[in-house]
């Protein structure tokens, strides 16, 4: 067998003139070789999974050579080791021996044999009788190498919509898993979106994806065989239906880009040549795909599910991610000695790009300065407001809805989420009625504040015009459909201001209780018409203010479409949500009384949902909020 042509070498060259990668990556190649046997070859390969250098190593196996693997489900510590030394004799035979002395970072199997594919390799171990399987440092996965694609970073916030198949199934804990979710992500808030749907219709999951447009897709749930291939089972009430790579083919239809499925259904990677290809299928959708080979228990879900989405909501590669949560399946008491070896990682694009996101500060470096964001982390639900915020394409969006219900934490997170992503934002939260001439000078003083130095010389200079003599009301220039309108002087000077800070990157200005703006005319005539009409360039506005309160200026009809509504929560959904709040609140770990403490906080908390979801109506969000302080305080956690 040979690797053939790797194309342009992109490595860099060692002092001896040989080709060496970046990192070096190395690829275990298995393909069949006549009718009985088996090829290994081994090369060094480079972020594209291009072969780099001259130097192969290569090992022929026959069909006897293969271990007997028996059934690992309740398989002991012993007979798991066991297996790990067999597969690895399997890889260190031969000409293969010196292909681990590479000091490779990262290893990849592209498995190309039917019957070795069916071999569990994650549970390999080399001759040193570690794991490789669990090192996020030195991940190992399955691939297809070279990779489909390097793909662009995805653009904050990433959005994960969970499928759950079926509720009532007594050894699917999928509410413990959804939480696992949360607690993962916690420390990333802003820049993951979680939507999670139990038991959908064919149609309603279909919207689902045209709205949420998914970067993950997480699956709770069973798989089973058909007629057709391996499908996995959505038990709703309208009927049974089977979800598969074709449905999530015609979901997308072109309007996402999927980079990662996890499928938490029983052996959705091998048993049955249908079942592993299942796996296989979804990768024809997605960049990378985590499956199951044997039965994996809940408990060992959850435990592999928080640790995986907390190593990505922190920055690191896929592999490495699973490799982490493996690791913490393995040294979970209580759990099977085979459950961490059970995931399966397979990926068609470049491993480091999948889920690679633009950030240029971490969250905690920003709540630590600019503190009045800190309470985002209390935001439940709310996703599909989120989403329609950052996704809505309008230079002028109001976030209307009653007091008390959450307007305020929807404008932090937009704000957090541009913040960390890089994108230059002003923030201002109006504690009193405020004069226009005030109202100017603030959101110049905090661009000072919120800005990089950059904006300082801007800042005061507008200050500086602010405070000279004033020039007189500023015309605009005539059009057919406006009346004759004058602006203020003080929102020309603020026009200029934010014109010019706009030509250094587009700029995002985020206005909090704007009502309290005393003269609301010249504020719609000086500021909100003319983002609204983009005549402040590449300034985006963005704030919490009724249409009811500029009914006297122009029709609510005309900025509804401006517009986005936050309503109270629903009582019956307040089990949900309190899991969630829960699952995000950022404990630390403490001792074992700390932790007895807050499982007695939690339970009551949840208690205290469960009635609360058996009745009619609407609660606001504090109501949720003040629940969880007033626990906490009792059990002397805050």
């Amino acid at each position: 067998m040979t690797f053939g042509n790797s194309g342009p070498r992109r490595a860099t060259l060692s002092p001896g003139g040989c080709p060496m990668p970046d990192v070096n990556r190395l690829l275990f190649r298995m393909t069949e070789a006549g009718d009985d046997g088996f090829l290994i070859a081994a090369a060094l390969i480079d972020e594209r999974g291009e072969i780099v250098g001259q130097q192969r190593w290569e090992r022929s196996l026959s069909r006897k050579d293969l271990p007997v693997i028996p059934e690992l489900g309740d398989a002991g510590e012993a007979v798991i080791t066991q297996v790990g030394a067999e597969l690895g004799a399997l890889l260190t035979g031969g000409g293969l021996t010196v292909a681990w002395e590479q000091g490779a970072e990262r290893l990849i199997f592209d498995i190309r044999a039917g019957d070795l594919a069916e071999l569990p390799w994650e549970f390999l171990t080399n001759p040193r009788d570690k794991s490789l399987f669990t090192r996020k440092e030195q991940p190992a996965l399955r691939a297809r190498v070279p990779y489909r694609r390097m793909l662009d970073d995805v653009d904050v916030p990433i959005n994960v919509l969970v499928v759950v198949g079926d509720d009532e199934a007594t050894e699917i804990d999928y509410q413990g898993e959804i939480e696992a979710i949360y607690r993962g992500l916690r420390g990333a808030p802003c820049c993951w979106h979680v939507e999670a749907v139990v038991k959908p219709s064919e149609q309603q999951l279909r919207d689902r994806f045209d709205d949420v447009r998914p970067q993950v897709l997480h699956f709770i749930g069973h798989g089973h065989t058909t007629e057709g291939g391996a499908a996995l089972r959505v038990m709703a009430d309208s009927g049974e239906w089977d979800l598969n790579n074709r449905f999530v083919a015609r979901a997308l239809e072109g309007n996402t880009d999927l980079r990662l499925v996890v499928l938490n259904a029983c052996r959705t990677a091998t048993v049955t040549p249908a079942m592993r290809g299942l796996a296989d299928r979804f990768l024809e959708e997605a960049s990378a795909v985590v499956s199951t080979q044997g039965d994996v228990t809940s408990r060992a879900a959850i435990v592999f599910t928080e640790r995986m989405y907390h190593e990505l909501a922190h920055g690191k590669a896929i592999d490495s991610a699973v490799a982490a949560a493996r690791d913490d399946v393995q040294f979970t008491p209580e759990l099977p000695d085979s459950a961490w070896g059970l995931p399966v990682l397979h990926v068609a694009d470049a491993p480091e790009t999948i889920l690679r996101h633009r950030k240029k500060w971490q969250l905690d470096d920003v709540i630590v300065k600019f503190g009045e964001l800190a309470e985002v982390v209390s935001l439940v639900d709310r996703t599909a407001i989120r989403r329609a915020v950052h996704r809505r394409d309008s230079g002028l969006l109001l976030i209307t809805g009653n007091n008390k219900v959450g307007k305020s934490l929807v404008l932090r997170s937009y704000l957090l989420t541009k913040l960390v992503g890089g994108a230059p934002a002003v923030y201002l939260s109006l504690r009193a009625s405020t004069s226009t001439g005030d109202f100017v000078r603030e959101v110049i003083l905090q661009a000072k504040r919120w800005l990089d130095p950059w904006a300082g010389e801007i800042c005061d200079d507008a200050l500086s015009v602010l405070s000279g003599p004033p020039s007189g009301p500023v015309m605009l220039a005539f059009r057919p459909e406006d009346a004759f309108q004058d602006i203020d002087p003080n929102y020309k000077i603020l026009q200029d201001f934010l014109r010019r800070l706009a030509l250094h990157a587009p700029l995002v200005l985020v206005l909090d209780n704007l009502r309290r703006v005393l003269e609301r005319e010249p504020l719609f005539h000086g500021l909100l018409k003319p983002a609204a009409v983009r005549e402040l360039g590449a300034v985006r506005v963005v704030a919490a203010m009724d249409p009811s309160d500029l009914s006297d200026l122009v029709s609510e009809d005309a900025l509804r479409p401006r517009a986005i509504r936050v309503q109270p929560f629903r009582r019956k959904d307040a089990e949900m949500l309190a899991r969630e709040l829960v699952a995000r609140f950022p404990l630390d770990p403490g001792d074992d009384d700390v932790q007895a403490r807050w499982q007695q906080v939690r339970s009551e908390m949840l208690a205290w949902a469960e009635h609360m979801a058996t009745q009619d109506g609407e609660f606001l969000p504090l109501e949720l909020q003040q629940r969880r302080d007033s626990l906490l305080q009792d059990a002397g956690l805050k």
